[in-house]
């Protein structure tokens, strides 16, 4: 049984925690490629599309950006939208957006399970109600 880490948010905001966000995103973006191909790396080897801008400004309403610290390490990062953010669940006040752990920190209890990931959705202004997802039909309408 993995011991209990103590896990902490630190939002975003002043320059130099926005520059270890910045930091840390190009690693999220290359283990997320292996999943998708909606990101791509440029002639210059940065990733496009880049979102990163928008969240260390809070360019869309609702918009947090949080880092993750366990036993006082940097761990990863969550971006979490609140209301009015535009890409909720329908019907949910909170959506975790982005979130990521180091490798090396994973499987220590910072990445679930557990209230850890619902503790960053409370740091945000407006509590959601708990959103599970929603199954939906297949495009023959069959299950």
């Amino acid at each position: 049984m993995t011991a209990t880490v103590r896990v902490e948010l630190e939002p975003v905001t002043a320059a130099d925690s926005r520059a270890v966000l910045a930091n840390l995103y190009p690693l999220y973006l290359y283990e997320l490629s292996s999943f998708t191909d909606y990101y791509a790396l440029d002639e210059l080897g940065r990733w496009i599309p880049d979102h990163l801008d928008d969240w260390l400004h809070a360019r869309l309403p609702g918009q947090h950006s949080f880092l993750l610290r366990a036993g006082g390490r940097l761990a990863g990062f969550a971006l979490v939208g609140t209301q009015p953010f535009p890409f909720r669940r329908h019907g949910c006040r909170t959506h975790m957006s982005e979130f990521f752990v180091v490798r090396s920190l994973r499987r220590s209890g910072v990445d679930g399970p557990g209230p850890r990931p619902r503790s960053i959705g409370s740091r945000a202004p407006g509590k959601s109600p708990r959103c599970r997802p929603t199954r939906l039909p297949s495009p023959s309408g069959g299950r």
